[in-house]
């Protein structure tokens, strides 16, 4: 079973360094599809989060996305990693998100392909928005009989967090 370090310890926030709006939508966009309008309002009044919701293709704060972490972790019930979890499987099986899934076929003709593609995930996405912050994904495999095994290590620093 392939194992996930997913490296989140969280420096204080440095006032230079910004999130971008469209992993805060994405989060607004996972709770008010699998929880409700409702429980949305209350998470955005508690982060103090914009009325409108988050622009996705404008900087956020970094402080803002730790607020919006903390109070949706409260109001679920949910660890952050339960929370980035839950994200990455509303993500990929969602309707809504139909457009994702399209973009994750181009990571290759197979899983194995896909897996060796993620190592390069954070290049490409600084190919395609240079202020995007993605995690750096490093990956091993080993054969055991006729199994091939991955170990995953990600790690990815999100600005605004605790120290």
């Amino acid at each position: 079973m392939p194992r996930y370090n997913l490296g989140m310890e969280l420096p204080k926030t440095r006032r230079d360094e910004a999130m971008q709006g469209f992993v805060n939508r994405a989060f607004q966009q996972y709770v008010q599809d699998m929880h409700g309008s409702a429980a949305w309002e209350e998470i955005r009044v508690v982060a103090g989060a914009p009325i409108d919701g988050f622009e996705p293709m404008l900087p956020c704060d970094a402080q803002s996305t730790r607020h919006l972490l903390d109070a949706m972790a409260c109001h679920l019930n949910l660890s952050e990693d339960a929370l980035w979890e839950d994200l990455g499987l509303y993500l990929i099986t969602h309707p809504r998100m139909e457009a994702i899934r399209r973009l994750l076929r181009f990571g290759g003709r197979d899983f194995v392909e896909f897996i060796w593609s993620l190592a390069d995930l954070h290049d490409r996405g600084r190919l395609a928005l240079a202020s995007l912050n993605l995690p750096q994904v490093y990956i091993q495999s080993e054969m055991r009989g006729d199994i091939l095994r991955f170990d995953l290590t990600v790690t990815w620093v999100m600005e605004g967090g605790c120290a």
